[in-house]
């Protein structure tokens, strides 16, 4: 009977996740991990130095941040791109229940995945348990740079998208409270944005309406006192009329821009 190679497998292997497992081997006492590098399409494979499985586990992941040049691995299950899915799932439910308009899901849509400043784009592989206000501050500041045209109607419903994923993820037990998201301010120009100076002056009080930040309903408030049950404070000369389908079709084909 031909004899076991002392390389032969000692038990399972274990896969901690995607590109990631441990096994153990009869010619040595330590745990190995097998780390998938995407770069290079292939495994590495290093000794963790470790002979219990728990600490194996630990020292693997650390192999792999080290390897894969300082890449942390993030489950699925806690990465901002899952409970963005999770998100808009839920509002699709809603849309069908006619619980929620469907231009909103559309529109949140965009904000997610526009290939140039999208949400998903910035935050779609990051861990949603790790984010911080310092982030989401960044991440604006370089929107603002890259597109100062974007209005602080857009920036502010750019910021309700991310704090409704991050809410799927509070309500899910995943993490315990929302990161501070600041508000833009509403400049008064002394015009209604998209109408000329003569348009605004003919437009009558009862014509306006003010909304609040959309989709954003939580007990939250900013820097200014406001909370997402509380209408933006415009002033009287910039309130926006009632949103036609003109305009909703106007504002989509923008941020596909």
């Amino acid at each position: 009977m031909p004899q076991k190679s002392r390389n032969a497998l000692d038990g399972d292997i274990i896969t901690i996740h995607r590109g990631l497992a441990i096994y153990k081997v009869k010619a040595s006492p330590f745990w190995h991990a097998r780390i998938r590098d995407h770069r290079s399409k292939k495994y590495v494979v290093r000794s963790t130095k470790e002979t219990s499985r728990v600490k194996a586990r630990q020292a693997a992941k650390e192999l792999e941040f080290e390897i894969l040049g300082g890449e942390k691995r993030v489950e699925r299950e806690y990465t901002f791109r899952f409970y963005a899915a999770r998100l808009l799932s839920r509002s699709e439910v809603m849309v069908e229940r006619k619980e929620r308009n469907a231009n909103y899901v559309r529109t949140m849509k965009q904000f997610l995945n526009n290939e140039e400043w999208g949400l998903l784009k910035a935050f779609g592989t990051k861990d949603v348990r790790e984010l911080r206000t310092r982030e989401f501050q960044q991440y604006m500041d370089d929107l603002n740079r890259k597109r100062p045209d974007l209005s602080t109607s857009t920036r502010n419903t750019l910021t309700a998208t991310f704090r409704n994923v991050l809410k799927v993820a509070r309500d899910d037990g995943t993490i315990d409270a929302l990161p501070a998201t600041p508000r833009g301010r509403q400049v008064d120009n002394g015009t209604v944005p998209g109408r000329t100076q003569e348009e605004a002056e003919a437009l009558r009080p009862e014509d306006y309406v003010l909304l609040p930040c959309p989709g954003d309903d939580d007990d939250y408030a900013d820097d200014t006192g406001q909370t997402d049950d509380t209408p933006f404070p415009y002033p009287e000369s910039t309130r926006l009329p009632a949103a036609t389908s003109e305009d909703v079709q106007a504002l989509l084909k923008k941020l596909r821009q």
